[in-house]
This record gives C-alpha cells, structure tokens and sequence, in this order.
C-alpha cells in the first residue's frame, strides 16, 4: 500500500481504488482493511514525526 501510494505521490485514491490495486479481485480481504492498513502505516511513521499519508475526506488518501 505504501508502495502504492508512493509511487502515485499527489493523486487522491478511494479506499476501494486502493483495493483494487493492491488485492486480487477474488480475494477473501475485505474492503475494510484499507482503513485499518492506513492506521497502522501512519502509526509506524509516527515514530519519525513524519506523516506523508493524507486524508482527503470524503474522497480517500493521498501520499503528500
């Protein structure tokens, strides 16, 4: 997801653009996770006081 995003750096994605591009169309992951995923990545960065993942409400996540 990182990876993802970082590489897309300033265009806005859905959570269900996001799944769409990181899981395979017949996965049992549910569409949930992305919000979950997001949590934990930014509580990983936090560490660092750097926090490169925005939200862009009502519309999904963007990698600043």
């Amino acid at each position: 997801m990182c990876e993802f995003l970082a590489l897309n750096r300033g265009k806005v994605f859905t959570k269900q653009a996001i799944f769409e591009a990181i899981y395979d169309l017949d996965s049992d992951t549910q569409f949930s996770v992305i919000t979950e995923y997001i949590r934990l990545i930014r509580n990983k960065f936090k560490e660092y006081k750097c926090f490169p993942i925005e939200t862009v409400w009502g519309v999904g996540y963007m990698w600043k």
